[in-house]
């Protein structure tokens, strides 16, 4: 409220969050359960079992025991018992819970006939996924580390051996079903219910119609699940402590990575090892040739990440074409590859934040920008060449892939390659701009309320500006197509002269957005 940006986002976030909130009120306590109680158990039940698998044979469990450095400096010289701590933990995440609960309750509600059992059920789904954290955590602590690797792989083996028996039990078919079908039969096996029972308990408590004796019964099943689980914490009473704190220096310094670099950046670093490669120098380019090698030299360290990211993004562009039933006869049709042609290039609208190799990623370095020998636009060049280069990248495969699988996209595929560049600088530069106007971290250390308020006025500006740059330049194209009798090479060219152009402009505001950036002042905690 210092600052006139700080007064304007924090009354854009109470508009905008308070709106929302009001709609999701009014539709949790006037919508009637549209969702069967069978669907949300099927449903349901895959979710907590894959989050289950994925803490046993991840390290996603040795994280569930962390403890801040204030509160690692306090308690654990403190006169406390390690059950003390470990009840302390549990307290304080039935809080914290407590308030996911509230809020997941509204979303739930559509599921269960009273907002109390979606209450119940919230918090009790939620409270088993931590406990269940917790006990994976002490029994890694107990078994040592060669056990937990061995855990794993007999988790792994398990796993496939479950599925080889469902098969055999369900016969032949069973895989040629489609995907909702198969996993109804599944559900439907006397095998994977008896396997599952305590998780439905949980759901039959958002499913409840009545208090009694629906909501109490399902109630006291649920806390006897998590019950168990805390039972089991305080049998095994390992001596986690120090693997609690060097998780939870782990976890601290990945969020000061994110932080800083964005989630790209989570993966642990190693001191002391060698990089396997590097990059060979890229040329002067009037300046910006040095600041984009260190930045695509970033992307390369970060590929595993990457490569995740990377899976995500053709998943979801290719997604369309894995499921359909794309024929031969059917090659005329240009509905689906038109579809997704767009998907990839508007796909960049929804992954930007995920390739912070620009400004974003060097918030903590605008001192040492700011210090080189080089003008404010060789540093804004600089930093955008390399999420573009990335994104048009990926943006080239899927559409090549796309003409592999659908081999129809006849002028689509050239005119999609063109514009993979210029649309992405142009996208990477209002992101930039913004960024610039608008410094904000990738990650907070804690919660931030006006961080949401900077969300969605950042996207909703983005999306603005970019359908207004895109829109006239698709609009310059459209009345070159209309003037030359629908001929579309001299639309494209215009097109692409148009928002090329456009791209090109936004690099002085970009560079003047930098030049006036105040390190003192601008840089947010």
């Amino acid at each position: 409220m210092r600052t006139v940006k700080g007064a304007l986002i924090l009354v854009f976030v109470i508009l905008m969050f308070g709106c929302w909130l009001m709609s999701l009120i009014a539709s949790a306590f006037h919508e009637r359960p549209n969702v069967e109680p069978e669907e949300v158990h099927r449903y349901g039940v895959v979710l907590l079992m894959a989050y289950c698998f994925l803490a046993l044979i991840t390290t996603i469990g040795e994280k569930a025991i962390t403890f801040s450095p204030a509160e690692m400096a306090f308690l654990f010289p403190g006169p406390f018992s390690r059950r003390q701590l470990l009840c302390y933990k549990v307290v304080g995440a039935i809080m914290t819970l407590s308030l996911s609960a509230l809020f997941f309750s509204l979303v739930m509600r559509r599921f269960a006939h009273m907002w109390i059992a979606a209450f119940l059920g919230a918090l009790l789904i939620l409270l088993f996924v931590h406990l269940f954290s917790m006990t994976v955590a002490l029994v890694t602590t107990t078994l040592g580390e060669g056990a937990y690797t061995r855990r794993r792989k007999f988790m792994l083996i398990a796993f496939v051996l479950l599925i080889i028996l469902l098969a055999a039990t369900q016969g032949r078919d069973l895989l040629k079903l489609d995907p909702q079908e198969l996993w109804k039969q599944v559900h439907g096996n006397a095998l994977f219910n008896g396997l599952t029972t305590p998780l439905r308990w949980l759901f039959d408590i958002v499913t409840a119609e009545n208090v009694w004796p629906d909501l109490i019964l399902a109630l006291g099943r649920g806390l006897l699940v998590n019950g168990a689980l805390f039972a089991i914490v305080l049998v095994l009473d390992a001596q986690y402590l120090e693997m609690s704190a060097a998780a939870s220096e782990q976890l601290y310094a990945r969020l000061q990575r994110i932080r800083t670099a964005g989630t790209a950046a989570a993966a642990p670093s190693r001191p002391g090892k060698k990089p396997r490669f590097t990059l060979p120098d890229l040329p002067w380019w009037g300046g910006a040739g040095p600041t984009a090698w260190r930045q695509l030299l970033t992307v390369a360290r970060a590929a595993r990440n990457l490569l995740v990211i990377l899976a995500i993004v053709l998943f979801i562009a290719l997604r369309p074409l894995i499921f359909h039933d794309h024929k031969p006869d059917a090659a005329e049709d240009l509905t689906l590859p038109r579809t997704m042609v767009a998907m990839t290039f508007f796909m960049t609208m929804f992954f930007f934040t995920l390739l912070p190799f620009d400004f974003r990623g060097d918030l903590d370095r605008m001192d040492l920008l700011k210090s080189l020998p080089l003008g404010a636009w060789q540093i804004a060049v600089g930093e955008l060449i390399a999420p573009v280069l990335l994104v048009a990248t990926l943006q080239i495969f899927c559409l090549a892939a796309i003409q592999a699988v659908v081999g129809s996209l006849g002028w689509l595929l050239p005119a999609g390659v063109a514009f993979a560049l210029p649309f992405d600088w142009l996208v990477f530069g209002v992101v930039n701009l913004l960024f610039l106007w608008f410094p904000t971290r990738m990650a907070q250390a804690g919660a931030d309320f006006q961080l949401m308020g900077r969300q969605m006025l950042f996207m909703m500006v983005l999306w603005l500006s970019i359908a207004l740059l895109a829109g006239t330049a698709a609009g310059v194209g459209g009345l070159v197509y209309w003037l030359t009798a629908q001929s579309q090479l001299p639309a494209l060219v215009a097109a692409w002269l148009v928002l090329s152009g456009f791209g090109i402009g936004l690099i002085p505001l970009v560079a003047s957005a930098f030049r006036r950036f105040d390190v003192a002042a601008d840089t947010p905690p």
